[in-house]
């Protein structure tokens, strides 16, 4: 593992019914760190993505922060309601802020999630940072429904001028590879630890702007996943893959922070 300023080690998170629930982030290291800030409710929750996400980076000699609000069972206008993540987006300390919610693939959900999140684009780019949206899958019961899903968020991203984080697209590339991959979880709704591990491969692909070839390490991903990932490196593989197919390829252009101080820096390239 590359030796970091810092080790970044998260607090565990908890998702509860009602209530948002925040994790406190550690010091930025000396050279300069990607802040992202996840709202969501426990899809983002379950698995600990938001460390998961870190843990990558950590083991990649990335300088990436990450924090959450999250709340069981939470849709964006709830958030909304409720406050808490506007007051946190409002301390101004985010690079990057990713929105979930739940499936959305109904006319009136997606409605609900296009216009919450133009709001909250309008409160993150007062606190100068970007808005992006994890997209994320249906029931199982309701496989049916991942286009309208995937076409749900792409709208939504495209209606704020953000980052799409398209996990749910990368789901359905790596059952296509393999039918049998277990990424939903006992409850047929939300993940299973290797289906977090895939959504955070696709994070970290749009943050860094590839996904380096540690990541297929079965020790490294059991390391990033804090568990015993339930697939080998092969299968791992075919994660990666998919990963990048979601995101239109195995490289892009790594995240370049407009708010930058110097006019096109990458904090990505750190």
């Amino acid at each position: 593992m590359p030796n970091l300023s810092v080790l970044l080690l998260l607090l565990p998170l908890v998702a509860g019914d009602g209530q948002a629930q925040r994790r406190r982030p550690v010091s930025p290291p000396a050279n300069r760190s990607i802040v992202i800030l996840f709202v969501g409710n426990s899809l983002t929750a379950v698995n600990d993505l938001p460390g998961m996400v870190c843990r990558m980076a950590a083991q990649t000699g990335k300088a990436l922060l990450c924090d959450s609000v999250v709340a069981g069972g939470f849709s964006l206008d709830d958030h909304l309601a409720t406050g808490t993540a506007a007051r946190r987006i409002a301390e101004g300390r985010w690079n990057i802020v990713a929105l979930q919610q739940g499936p959305s693939a109904l006319p009136e959900s997606r409605d609900s999630l296009r216009a919450s999140a133009a709001e909250f684009a309008t409160i993150i780019r007062a606190s100068r940072a970007t808005p992006a949206l994890y997209a994320v899958w249906p029931w199982e019961s309701r496989s049916f429904d991942f286009p309208a899903v995937a076409e749900s968020y792409r709208l939504a991203t495209e209606d704020v001028g953000g980052l799409l984080f398209p996990a749910g697209q990368a789901w359905t590339e790596a059952w296509k590879r393999d039918r049998l991959l277990p990424l939903y979880g006992p409850d047929l709704f939300h993940p299973s630890a290797t289906g977090t591990y895939l959504a955070a491969l696709v994070i970290y692909r749009q943050i860094f702007g590839s996904i380096p070839i540690d990541l297929v390490g079965s020790d490294v991903a059991n390391a990033v996943a804090m568990t015993a990932l339930p697939i080998g490196e092969s299968k791992l593989i075919i994660l990666r893959k998919a990963a990048e197919d979601a995101c239109g390829g195995p490289a892009g252009p790594p995240f370049s922070d407009p708010f930058a101080q110097s006019e096109g820096e990458s904090l990505a390239t750190n």
